[in-house]
Parts: C-alpha cells; sequence; structure tokens
C-alpha cells in the first residue's frame, strides 16, 4: 500500500510552491495540494493566490524545474475532501514524434483555460439557431382570435342629469337606468332615489360583450312616477374583435340642468 501523509493548514495559501518542491525532491512520489473551489473564500483569496502561483503565473512561482513535477492540485469544498484520495485524470501532452507525457501544470488550473475550440463551438451553436430561426420566420402563424368584444360602461355621477336641485330636495320615486345595444336592451337597474341622491352616490358600472361590427350605444334614465327620460348616451362605435371599449361619462351640474329643462 502507498503511504499517505496529510498535513493541514488553515488556508491553502499559506503553502509556499517551494514548500511543495522540497517535498517532492525529499522523496515523495507525489505531492498534492487541496484547496478551496473557485470564488469559494468570500473575503480571502489564498485559493486562487495558490493555483497563479502553482501555474507560474504569481510571485512566487513554483520553479521552472518543477512545472511539470508531479505536483497537483485539487479544488474541492470541505465535504468531498474524499475525492482527493482517489485517482486523478491528468491531462497528457502529445510530442511532435508521437509521445506522450503527463500534463502536471494545466492539471492545477481552477478552470480550463478558454481556447479557439471553444470559440468554434460557440460559434457553431449560434449559426445553428440562426438558421432555425430563418426557417421558423417563414413558418404561417396564426394566432387565436377572440370572437368578442367586451365593453365597459362607468358613469361616475348617476345623479347628476337630475340636477343640483334634486339633490337638496330628492324626489321619492325609482329611476330606472337602462343601457341598449342597437336598440335591444342589455341592462336594466333600479336606482333607488334614498341611494341616488345622496353626498356621493355609488358610480354605475357594467360590462358585458358584444360581437364585432358597429353598433348602436343608448343609456337613458327613467323616472317612474312621472315617466320622463333622460338620454345620457346615443352614438354608435366600431367595435372590432379583442377590443375593449370603455364609456365614461362625467357630466357637469349646468349641462345636466339643460338637459332637464329640454326634457320637461
Amino acid at each position: 500500500d502507498t503511504a499517505v501523509e496529510i498535513i493541514t493548514l488553515p488556508c491553502v495559501g499559506a503553502a509556499p510552491p517551494d514548500l511543495l518542491k522540497r517535498t517532492y525532491d525529499a522523496g515523495a512520489a507525489e505531492v498534492q495540494i487541496v484547496g478551496c473551489p473557485p470564488d469559494d473564500c468570500i473575503n480571502r483569496e489564498g485559493n486562487l493566490w495558490a493555483e497563479q502561483r502553482l501555474i507560474r503565473k504569481r510571485v512566487p512561482r513554483l520553479r521552472r524545474e518543477a512545472a511539470q513535477a508531479p505536483i497537483t492540485a485539487l479544488w474541492l469544498a470541505p465535504n468531498e475532501f474524499d475525492q482527493a484520495l482517489k485517482p486523478q485524470n491528468i491531462p497528457v501532452i502529445t510530442h511532435e514524434d508521437g509521445t506522450t507525457q503527463p500534463d502536471y501544470l494545466s492539471s492545477r488550473r481552477m478552470t480550463e483555460p478558454l481556447t479557439w475550440r471553444h470559440f468554434l463551438i460557440a460559434f457553431g451553436m449560434l449559426a445553428v439557431v440562426m438558421v432555425m430561426q430563418i426557417f421558423l420566420t417563414d413558418l404561417p402563424f396564426s394566432p387565436i382570435q377572440p370572437q368578442q368584444a367586451e365593453v365597459r360602461l362607468i358613469f361616475d355621477d348617476p345623479s347628476a342629469p337630475f340636477g343640483r336641485l334634486k339633490r337638496l330636495d330628492p324626489i321619492d320615486d325609482v329611476i330606472e337606468a337602462t343601457l341598449m345595444i342597437d336598440g335591444e336592451v342589455v341592462m336594466t337597474r333600479p336606482l333607488l332615489s334614498d341611494e341616488l341622491f345622496v353626498l356621493e352616490p355609488t358610480p354605475l358600472v357594467e360590462q358585458l360583450t358584444v360581437t364585432p361590427g358597429t353598433h348602436h350605444f343608448t343609456l337613458t334614465f327613467t323616472e317612474q312616477s312621472t315617466g320622463a327620460v333622460y338620454i345620457l348616451l346615443d352614438e354608435t362605435r366600431q367595435v372590432e374583435e379583442g377590443d375593449i371599449i370603455t364609456l365614461v361619462h362625467h357630466y357637469s351640474d349646468v349641462i345636466f340642468d339643460r338637459a332637464e329643462e329640454m326634457v320637461r
């Protein structure tokens, strides 16, 4: 069996490269350093410094004659330390005469450096995606079209058509609100006087669906006791599929006082 000796350090960056070379020169068959993975230490860079020293990118560097010595490095999380005791796959260098040798220098890197092969693969994938996009652009696309449209009626102050005087002296009557589309009654709602002639009456809100096309909208208020009719809305609108038509009305007292006199 191979004897294994483990030396613990507070940080992998505390091991100078010369210590590793002297350990190998003293008769060790292989020297392995195990440190934290990349970006594992938030406030310390000991693992990064150790890696840069072992690949001869930071001083103090591993000596040139020991660059390809069997000195390896693994960057593992603490709970993965048992992987360091297993055989490692070391990349090899192929010479022109066909002979190979382990590339210990490259095996110490945290990440594989980018080469022209990586860029070739990336550009190849980009080309495939662009070609697929060209073919997909030519495919016919028919989105699902809604077969109806939506109409929203919003009347912020239903008491406004009756003028300011009736707010001060409200009538004891029921007001019937009627919404017609193309002459057909689609909404009928009674408005009680004790709810209508208050300081802040409840807005009249209605939502319904219609078929696409040209429609005539009519909104009227009718006093049931007198039969007086107030025409509040009388207009024609073009409605397309999927449209949301909002009918919002903000009337002033002056306009409704005049309208009331005309109706009377």
